[in-house]
This record gives C-alpha cells, sequence and structure tokens, in this order.
C-alpha cells in the first residue's frame, strides 16, 4: 500500500484504513501553533501514516511510517525545520502473552527533523514466534500494535499546541490453520481492529 493510497482512504476523518486482511493503515495530523514571548509567530503541520502489510505465508508484519504533507506558515522563527519528530511502535499486548517478538529494519524510537522527512519514510518489521500460538494446531496469535509519534521542538520556537500523540491501533492476527498454503512453516498473518 503506498503513502498517497493511505492518504486518500483515511481523507480527513478516518482513523484506520483496510485494504485487505494483509495490508492497513491508520494515520493522524499534528498542527503545532509556534510562540516567542507568548505570542503566535506561525504554524506547522504534518500528517503521519503507519502502513502494516504482511507477505504471503509470513509471520512478519512490515510497518512503514510516512511522515507527508508537511506545511510551514511564520511570521517569525519558528525553528520548524529544526523541529525533532521521534515515530516509534511496539506490542502493547499479546494473547498469548508468552509470544516472542523480533523487531527488525529500523530500530524503534526513529527521530528525524521535520527537514529530513522531506523524502523519507521509516520501515521496521515485527515477526511472531512460530510454535507459540494457542487454539491448537492453528497456533493463533493476536497482538495490539501502537504506533505513536512524538516531537520535540528547538529554541527558541515553543510549539504552543500539539506535541505529539498515538495513532490508532492496529491489530494483528497471526496462524497457521490447514487453509493456508505454507501452514507447516508459521503460517500467515492478518489484522483485526481493537479501540
Amino acid at each position: 500500500m503506498t503513502a498517497a493510497e493511505c492518504r486518500t482512504a483515511l481523507g480527513s476523518s478516518n482513523k484506520f484504513f483496510l485494504k485487505s486482511r494483509f495490508a492497513v493503515s491508520s494515520g493522524a495530523s499534528f498542527l503545532q501553533t509556534w510562540l516567542q514571548n507568548g505570542r503566535p509567530v506561525g504554524e506547522s503541520m504534518f500528517n503521519v501514516m503507519a502502513v502494516g502489510t504482511i507477505g504471503e505465508n509470513t509471520r512478519q508484519i512490515q510497518f512503514t511510517y510516512h511522515v507527508t504533507d508537511r506545511v510551514r506558515v511564520s511570521t517569525g522563527n519558528t525553528g520548524v525545520t529544526g523541529m525533532q519528530i521521534t515515530l516509534d511502535g511496539k506490542i502493547a499486548q499479546s494473547w498469548p502473552s508468552t509470544v516472542k517478538y523480533t523487531p527488525s529494519g529500523t530500530a524503534l524510537p526513529a527521530t528525524k527533523t521535520w527537514a529530513q522527512f522531506a523524502a523519507s519514510s521509516v520501515q521496521t518489521s515485527v515477526t511472531a514466534a512460530n510454535g507459540a500460538g494457542s487454539n491448537g494446531s492453528t497456533e493463533t496469535i493476536f497482538a495490539v500494535y501502537q504506533p505513536s509519534v512524538k516531537i520535540k521542538a528547538p529554541a527558541p520556537g515553543t510549539p504552543g499546541s500539539s506535541t505529539g500523540g498515538d495513532l490508532f491501533m492496529l491489530a494483528p492476527r497471526w496462524d497457521k490453520a490447514s487453509y493456508l498454503a505454507n501452514s507447516a512453516n508459521g503460517g500467515a498473518a492478518t489484522f483485526s481492529y481493537r479501540s
């Protein structure tokens, strides 16, 4: 799933987009009103989208974070180009709780400046261990993946509003049911949702 496809599907009000059982995304907008001496001198905003995709017959999910639609309006020195954006994501809860997950790709949390995200994305993967699921031979695993964003401003600008937040939670489900082509070697993963 591309960033453009995700952005179009989310529009201005949707928290997540389910393209298929193997491709989902969530996103949020972040608006900063910059202050100097307690007075507004400008604004900046950006969108963050987390896109989760699953390869065929695997227990690995790749999450790609896109920082897009960066806009800056200022009448003074807001310091926005040096503002640091930290992207993070973690398995917040797992059933069974004993499942081991292996991260790969870009280590999270990952921090870049507002300017460095001009043509960049962050990719990370999470793999569920085989043989650790429940429900007998299907070895089902449920998890909640929580993407998050933090913002840190450089001096002298102070963002008087949004300093980060969580995106809508993505909830992957792994299994190796018999109907899957690679059921003996880890099966496949899909997504469900919890709020």
